[in-house]
């Protein structure tokens, strides 16, 4: 079952909204899941029709085929078709019904882990200003009011930009620093309080975060970049990564 898809329906029931859940490759996990926290729903035609809201939880790839398949349901005018892809236009839902929008929970998903939606923004957007409105009153019950946020689509694809940036850029320079102390043989926990202080200290200071760079290129410390460099050598594609950043970051304080 779809991480987001799972997290949402979860979310849904414990404020007491009725879930249906459609995927197409039912397994095991998604089953015992289903029978436990929602009404599994294993070929399409058996949704239902009468439902005010269908929430399309899948690959970006997907969402089209989803909405022509939705389209041969007969669903009702009135109802609302969104989806929850932080990258993909609203429009690729216009040619199914008037009311469609994107109810895209700014957050990363992981198997395993279920997210406290009170602690993340929603981005709220739709083909109308009442589609948008019953859009927002469904995240306020879901999170916090002051979460819940109306983004145009230009607005939501910069922020879905920033958001490779802040979460899968990091997450995979985290794993590159792992893997380097598990082939050199030191402890990479000992670095987790420095992931942490790092965090806290964009917490703690949002509105300028350059200010809060440390490090031999910030210092202009060629002696100490060079050292790293030697360090690396035996592993060309991750000096290739050091560098690359090393100079973005002496380019950015003009060191």
């Amino acid at each position: 079952m779809g991480k987001v898809a799972k997290n949402l329906a979860v979310a849904f029931q414990k404020v007491g909204l009725t879930v249906q859940i459609y995927v197409r490759n039912l397994s095991p996990e998604y089953i015992l899941f289903a029978n436990q926290s929602a009404l599994s729903i294993q070929h399409l035609a058996d949704i239902d029709s009468n439902a005010d809201l269908y929430l399309i939880c899948v690959s970006d790839a997907g969402i089209a085929q989803v909405g022509q398949q939705l389209l041969h349901l007969n669903l009702p005018k009135q109802c609302i078709i969104a989806h929850t892809a932080g990258g993909q236009n609203i429009e690729k839902l216009s040619k199914i019904i008037d009311n469609y929008g994107v109810f895209y929970p700014l957050q990363t998903f992981s198997e395993g882990r279920m997210v406290d939606f009170n602690q993340l923004a929603f981005c709220i957007n739709a083909s109308n200003p009442s589609t948008i409105d019953s859009l927002c009153e469904l995240a306020q019950q879901i999170s916090n009011p002051e979460n819940v946020h109306i983004i145009n689509e230009e607005q939501r694809a910069k922020l879905h930009v920033a958001a490779v940036f802040v979460n899968n850029f990091s997450n995979y320079l985290f794993a590159l620093a792992q893997q380097f102390c598990q082939a050199e043989s030191v402890d990479f926990n000992l670095l987790l309080p420095l992931m942490r202080e790092t965090v806290d200290k964009i917490h703690a200071n949002p509105q300028n975060i350059s200010c809060l760079q440390t490090g031999a290129a910030l210092r202009g410390d060629y002696t100490t970049i060079a050292k790293h460099s030697e360090l690396l050598e035996k592993y060309p594609n991750w000096l290739q990564v050091y560098q690359l950043l090393t100079e973005q970051i002496l380019a950015f304080y003009q060191k």
